[in-house]
């Protein structure tokens, strides 16, 4: 029974890491994102392959540029240790280019392969592959006429996004205790 508690609180701490990347990247959070990956972790996107640290840092000025969803779908987590797991996550990013109004919409969908370590009872990611299954350049898409952004919360990077005002720091802490970057 031990175990199986044990591998419960670790497949959400997983999880939870995976959810604070989607975090990290649609916010342009580099706190948030170093947070996910181990000091030495590798990532692989495709075009950057190298520790996943300098990714982060290449990778911040682009996203300035737009605004991203990115939305986690099947989760398989398969435990090789009690301090290894090798993660497929499947994912759907939106990326919106350009400014108002001439707008497009580069939508990718994928998987992240992760092979995800614990350390000192916290998990990250130690190597990310990242496979494209499919994507789709949509240009001069217009926005929906009913919508009302003057009413509504707009999405913006930390510390401008609303998450960063509703949600207090440290007010949901990362399993073992260690709060949220904020």
């Amino acid at each position: 029974m031990q175990a199986d508690v044990q591998r419960l609180i670790d497949t959400q701490a997983i999880t939870d890491v995976l959810m604070l990347y989607s975090r990290g990247i649609d916010r342009r959070d580099e706190a948030a994102l170093m947070r996910v990956y181990w000091e030495d972790a590798i990532d692989d996107h495709g075009e950057y392959s190298g520790p996943a640290h300098a990714f982060i840092k290449s990778v911040m000025p682009t996203l300035a540029q737009m605004k991203t969803s990115h939305m986690l779908a099947n989760i398989l987590i398969e435990f090789a240790s009690t301090t290894v797991a090798q993660v497929e996550t499947y994912f759907q990013a939106t990326h919106v280019l350009g400014n108002e109004p001439q707008l497009s919409h580069w939508i990718l969908g994928g998987r992240y392969l992760d092979r995800f370590e614990k350390r000192a009872e916290e998990w990250r990611i130690k190597e990310r592959t990242v496979v494209v299954d499919y994507q789709r350049l949509l240009a001069d898409v217009q926005p929906w006429s009913g919508w009302q952004p003057r009413t509504q919360a707009l999405c913006a990077a930390k510390p401008n996004d609303p998450v960063y005002r509703v949600f207090a720091p440290g007010a949901f802490p990362l399993p073992g205790g260690k709060p949220f970057p904020r």
